[in-house]
């Protein structure tokens, strides 16, 4: 298993897929990776929440995932060094909620 040049504590992990779950008043972001996927919640301001994944790197072909819902516009997806950076453009202020299961991070964006 991999791992970063600076840590041999995180192992190098993979984000392979999102998906959106839409409500009426709340949207779900399902991020699969594989492997647990460590998470920070970061303040990026204005209208956005940023969710940083150290030692994560994707295999998305894509940095932008446009969101038809009311409460969120799009997912901006950035790689860094050593963590990738998850933006989520609100429309609105929310309230969110962070659950990890093996493999999965779901990010719950609820209207305030």
């Amino acid at each position: 298993m991999a791992t970063s040049r600076n840590s041999t504590t995180y192992p190098i992990r993979q984000l392979t897929r999102i998906a959106v779950q839409r409500g009426h008043d709340e949207v779900t972001v399902v991020i699969y990776g594989d492997g647990m996927l460590p998470y920070r919640v970061v303040a990026v301001g204005g209208n956005r929440l940023g969710v940083d994944l150290p030692y994560v790197v994707t295999s998305l072909s894509f940095q932008v995932l446009p969101v038809v819902h009311q409460l969120l516009q799009e997912i901006q997806i950035s790689p860094h060094a050593e963590k990738l950076r998850l933006v989520f453009v609100v429309k609105r202020p929310v309230r969110y909620a962070i659950k990890t299961r093996e493999n999965i991070l779901a990010i719950r964006l609820k209207g305030r």
